[in-house]
């Protein structure tokens, strides 16, 4: 039987394909793997400063094979934490045994030497963190705003109605909606990017204090720098036992708002398609009784798993930056939902960005709405009786416009009476007035889109 029927969470399940992609830095393998890295960086620093003697070439390719546990391995840490009931410490009782068996053995009782468990873990999650941001989030980001790109150009000039209120306004270009998409995961794109992770290492209250008892002669604030840098990590010596983790509830905050940008750009997106905007091309069965049917299920699944991960987002980014005293436990089952929060955003990322691939304009409809909305030339029409010296143009248009329907006809007709009944002598005025058009009245909607294709080509400082 499909071991997937039986599993809890929809991402080890029914969704297990993006489960597995994510499991390598969010699942307890992932978790474990990183915990090993950590102390094995360690124990490589202690060795640089002659805590421990130095390392030789061959017990160094020997530590490297850690960096990739087989399941064997993993499986012993995990028989480990039955005895000791930590799963830290089930990390250093599997290494300490490991390097029994080798010329390391004389160095095994350095092993989380000085280290409490909150120093491996923080830097643990936040060395997985980059490394899901980089391997998976980010190229994923950038397939949706390279294909947003892609439709925005090529449908810079392409006009449709637009709404305020959900109410019909004045007319945009399909490319303008589109590009303003790809603009706003574009600039939360660069602060996920730019983001820096803060790691500490420095004992049981964050003094340092262990360490400097053990060996009083060494700088270890500048040991701890240096080994967090050469994680790839910012250091940061204020903490207690616990890291502040400000910078995780920054780095989840900007998911949080890409998200959101997910969100609202599927819900409209799936307004249009209700409104024939936009076309789907035929895939599966709509429904179980109407044949005729093409739901737009990848939308709407974005929106509910973005709420799901934004959900789960507000729980942490209100408690991760608490902890009772100098220690409390209460964050460590909040972290093991950082995959979920993954998990949920990517998947709405890689269902949008599919959905696109199946999507195109309606431009019949797009131009019949249009040009049954010649009232949408409202606007453009105050601003030209005020600027022709009409006495409150805009209170003028509005006693004949609002709440009413004008098609092409009705809508020149009215213009003919504008300009007799208000003595509008400028025949160049006349004329703008009668050129005016749904289709033509777009301001720099296009010059934007470009605006916009240019801005992406900054990416990363580039």
């Amino acid at each position: 039987m499909d071991n997937s029927l039986h599993a809890l969470s929809p991402y080890d399940g029914r969704y297990a394909k993006l489960g597995e992609e994510l499991a390598p830095w969010f699942s307890e393998a992932g978790l474990i793997q990183a915990r090993v890295i950590i102390e094995i960086q360690y124990l490589m620093a202690l060795s640089r400063i002659h805590v421990i003697r130095t390392l030789t070439v061959k017990e160094k390719q020997l530590l490297s094979q850690y960096t990739h546990l087989n399941d064997a391995s993993l499986e012993k840490v995990k028989k480990f934490e039955k005895t000791t009931n930590h799963d830290v410490q089930a990390v250093v009782v599997f290494l300490r045994e490991e390097f029994s068996k080798t010329s390391l053995a004389d160095s095994a009782e350095y092993i989380h030497f000085g280290l409490t468990s909150e120093d491996v873990n923080n830097l643990s999650w936040r060395l997985n963190l980059v490394s899901a941001r980089d391997s998976k989030l980010i190229p994923i980001i950038d397939g949706l705003t390279h294909q947003l790109a892609i439709l925005a150009e090529k449908y810079k000039a392409l006009s449709m109605l637009a709404r305020t209120h959900g109410q019909p306004a004045i007319p945009t270009t399909f490319g303008k909606e589109l590009i303003n998409v790809v603009i706003r995961l574009y600039q939360q794109r660069k602060k996920l990017v730019s983001h820096k992770f803060f790691g500490k290492s420095n004992g049981a209250v964050g003094n340092y204090t262990a360490l400097s008892y053990s060996y009083p002669s060494i700088d270890w604030i500048s040991f701890s720098d240096t080994f967090i840098k050469s994680l790839g990590l910012e250091a940061t010596h204020f903490t207690t036992q616990v890291n502040p983790n400000d910078d995780i509830i920054e780095y989840l905050q900007i998911v949080e708002r890409m998200n959101i940008i997910l969100h609202s750009f599927a819900s409209d997106m799936w307004r249009y398609i209700s409104d024939d905007l936009i076309i789907q091309k035929p895939t599966g069965v709509g429904s179980s009784t109407m044949p005729q049917k093409i739901n737009p299920i990848h939308f709407e699944h974005s929106e509910g798993v973005t709420e799901i991960a934004n959900g789960l987002i507000g729980v942490l980014v209100t408690r991760l930056g608490e902890s009772r005293l100098q220690r409390d436990l209460s964050d460590t089952p909040l972290f093991r939902f950082l995959g979920e929060i993954h998990a949920t955003t990517i998947d709405a990322l890689q269902r949008i960005t599919y959905l696109l691939s199946r999507i195109y304009p309606n431009e019949v409809v797009m131009h019949t709405q249009l040009w049954h909305n010649w009232v949408i030339l409202a606007e453009p029409l105050q601003l030209i009786l005020r600027k022709a010296g009409v006495k409150d143009g805009y209170a003028v248009v509005k006693k004949y416009t609002q709440g009413k329907k004008f098609d092409e006809t009705s809508w020149k007709k009215l213009l003919d009476n504008i300009v007799h009944e208000y003595d509008i002598s400028d025949k160049n005025i006349s004329v703008q007035l009668q050129q005016l058009s749904p289709d033509t009245y777009l301001g720099k909607a296009a010059n934007l889109v470009d605006l916009g294709l240019k801005e992406l080509q900054k990416k990363d400082g580039h």
